[in-house]
């Protein structure tokens, strides 16, 4: 089944709630893994959010339903 077409608001929202979401989700993760931050990792996880979020404004909810799906697995 494809998905129907987007128009430009809608993926405009589904970007920004999805950087928002994602980049802060993707950061506390990190948080806990490193011990100082430099411009590699920061660079790092700009680009994971920015994928992230590219992707969750195509596909929509099965990106979040994944998520969902994921930390109920965890």
């Amino acid at each position: 089944m494809t998905d129907p077409p987007i128009d430009r608001a809608e993926f405009l929202i589904r970007f920004v709630c999805a950087a928002m979401f994602f980049g802060i989700v993707i950061a506390l993760i990190g948080i806990r893994f490193i011990d100082s931050v430099h411009l590699s990792l920061i660079a790092i996880w700009g680009t994971l959010t920015i994928a992230i979020s590219l992707l969750a404004a195509f596909r929509g909810d099965t990106v979040w339903r994944g998520f969902a799906g994921f930390f109920r697995w965890w």
